[in-house]
C-alpha cells in the first residue's frame, strides 16, 4: 500500500509555500499518507516541510482522484 511516511524532496511529489509573490520549494520534510482507498478515490495525509525562508509544520490534505 501507500500509506506511509515518506521524506520530501521525493521523485513524485512536491511541496512549495507561496506568498502571493514569491514561491519556496521544499528543501526537507515530510507527507504522511494516511489513507489511500482505491474504491473512493481518495487520499488524506499531513505534511510538514522546510523551504529557505520558511517553516509549514501543520499541513493536512483530503483529495480525490481520477
Amino acid at each position: 500500500t501507500l500509506i506511509g511516511v515518506y521524506e520530501l524532496p521525493l521523485e513524485g511529489f512536491s511541496a512549495r509555500v507561496s506568498n502571493g509573490v514569491d514561491t519556496e520549494d521544499a528543501i526537507n520534510g515530510e507527507i504522511n499518507i494516511l489513507s489511500f482507498d482505491t474504491t473512493t478515490k481518495t487520499i488524506s495525509g499531513t505534511f510538514q516541510f522546510q523551504t529557505p525562508l520558511n517553516t509549514v509544520s501543520v499541513g493536512q490534505f483530503d483529495m480525490t482522484y481520477q
